[in-house]
């Protein structure tokens, strides 16, 4: 989907020469991202590797595993045990979840941001421990680069805060000092607002009001369930997942999930003295992690009536879960041990056999989506309504030159999303292609092309248009 335009026909990466032009310019071309350092990855990729995918691939595995080796770092500075640290990073690294993150080559900015997160992160940990005006400038430096890799990267600041909220309560750390030490994250902050803003580069689909946003939200707090299944239970992955809007506040899934919420913020403040302040600041910084895709700062609406619920956007936060999960095991592990129930060697095998099954299941899901087509119609079969993967399975077929096949996952797309208008002139192209210049024309004309944000597709557009024409015209 996404790697055509930002890999396979992106001039932009074709030469060095480019390289202003990125740092002014919007990711994706359509003026809502801003994320520089990955476009610049791929320029070095393409003139090292030239577009052969698997290096491209590769350094995915190598950002992943790098991300490894930082979640080691950072579990031991807040577990304080270093078995426990290599237990958690592993989980994080094998762990199913992260078979999209890791696997889709066009989503490197998940893998980078998190990357410079965990960096940032580590850095201002140990200044706190060992005030360094070097480890200072390093954390703000790794949060610049951050944002400069997906917008995401700017919760660092607030997580860095919630930090010093819950660890350092004492009287000398109430002292001003504590909250100034996070002055060059907001500066940071503050300076990429408005490089943004200089660019005219802002943020999509505003929600049109409260009550939308209202709506859009408690479907995502739906939608964290589905998060935490898929993290206890790894079971039934697929690509580009998405769920449907509450409807009106009678639907069941608001309710549920509301009470869900307030059943566990209450029971959370009940035994807030039993619990620990590792585990709340996991917690925090869980919750922290999805607020961008929350549906609070903006609509990630993939069409009419669907949030997206991609399974990309657990990746930085899986790292607090885990940890906690680590934390909870060993807790249960000492438990089981000391009442005799299961031996240590016993609860040893448990665990190698629960890391090698989560194993199998993210290579099977590795080659799952080694193959387009059939990631693209397992994942439509559990998700029929989606239109963004009708489209996907539409143009592949395009590819393979079947444009009969496409026409009727075009139309399907059409219907499900009127105003998209990628999906109107995939239809076009579809018809023209089978000779059906009159149908292909009145697919053409339905379409508003003004509204295209991709020059190239713009072009592409035109360029049809008057071959249709001219063919029409022909005896």
């Amino acid at each position: 989907m996404d790697d055509q335009a930002t890999i396979v026909l992106n001039p932009d990466i074709r030469s060095f020469g480019n390289l202003p032009k990125v740092f002014l310019s919007p990711f994706f071309r359509s003026n809502y991202y801003y994320r520089p350092l990955v476009t610049t990855t791929y320029m070095a990729e393409y003139h090292l590797f030239g577009l052969n995918p698997f290096f491209y691939y590769f350094d995915q595995l190598v950002l992943h595993s790098l991300n490894v080796f930082l979640v080691f770092l950072l579990a031991g500075l807040l577990l304080g045990n270093r078995h426990q640290a290599l237990a958690a990073a592993i989980l994080f690294g094998i762990h199913p979840i992260h078979w999209e993150a890791v696997t889709n080559v066009s989503g490197r900015a998940i893998l980078l941001s998190s990357f410079f997160v965990l960096l940032g992160l580590i850095a201002f940990l140990r200044s706190r421990t060992k005030p360094s005006i070097w480890l200072i400038t390093a954390s703000t430096l790794f949060y610049a680069l951050a944002l400069l890799s997906k917008e995401s990267g700017g919760i660092l600041l607030i997580v860095a805060l919630t930090y010093l909220l819950i660890f350092e309560r004492t009287a000398t750390a109430r002292e001003p000092t504590r909250i100034l030490s996070l002055l060059p994250f907001g500066l940071m902050a503050l300076l990429y607002t408005a490089i943004r803003l200089c660019l005219n580069i802002g943020q999509p689909n505003p929600w049109s009001d409260g009550r939308e946003l209202f709506l859009g939200f408690s479907t995502f707090l739906a939608g964290i369930w589905t998060y935490l299944r898929l993290l206890v239970l790894p079971d039934g992955f697929i690509y580009d997942r998405s769920i449907e809007l509450c409807r009106s506040f009678a639907d069941p899934r608001f309710w549920c999930a509301w009470s869900a919420f307030a059943v566990a913020a209450y029971l959370l403040w009940y035994k807030r003295k039993k619990i620990s302040p590792l585990f709340f600041f996991c917690l925090f910084w869980f919750l922290l992690e999805l607020v961008p895709a929350s549906q609070v700062m903006f609509a990630i609406l993939i069409q009419p009536g669907r949030i997206s619920l991609a399974e990309h956007f657990v990746y930085l936060a899986s790292v607090p879960f885990f940890i906690v999960v680590v934390l909870l095991v060993g807790r249960v592990s000492e438990w089981l041990t000391k009442k005799s129930f299961v031996s240590p060697s016993a609860l040893k095998i448990i665990g190698i056999c629960l890391y090698i099954f989560l194993g199998l299941i993210t290579f099977k899901q590795a080659v799952f989506s080694s193959n387009e087509f059939v990631m693209l119609r397992d994942s439509l079969r559990q998700e029929p309504q989606n239109a963004r993967l009708h489209l996907a399975l539409g143009l592949f077929y395009i590819r393979v030159q079947k444009p009969d096949q496409a026409e009727k996952y075009f139309e399907k797309a059409v219907r499900l999303d009127p105003g998209c208008t990628h999906c109107r002139l995939a239809l076009g192209k579809a018809l023209f292609d089978q000779g059906r210049l009159s149908e292909s024309l009145t697919t053409y004309q339905q379409t508003h092309p003004t509204n295209l944000r991709d020059e190239e597709l713009l072009r592409d557009y035109q360029t049809t248009v008057e071959r249709a024409l001219n063919a029409r015209h022909q005896p």
